[in-house]
């Protein structure tokens, strides 16, 4: 993974960037032992990640659903 060094625009710079912190972890209740999950680690930031991916995905003509 990656942490997204990208910033908003047209807003104040204290507030332009998304730095909140991240962590692999498992979950704290709930969770199945051994299994891990992005963890938000800061309170009252903006996150953002990405990962590079292998290939190109194309949809040609269908529909991109996240």
């Amino acid at each position: 993974w990656i942490s997204s060094e990208a910033k908003k625009e047209g807003i104040e710079e204290n507030i332009a960037k998304y730095d909140g912190k991240w962590a692999v972890e498992e979950a704290e209740r709930n969770g199945l032992k051994g299994d891990l999950g992005l963890v938000l680690k800061s309170k009252a930031h903006h996150h953002a990640i990405s990962a590079r991916l292998d290939k190109p995905f194309l949809f040609d003509n269908k529909p991109f659903i996240l």
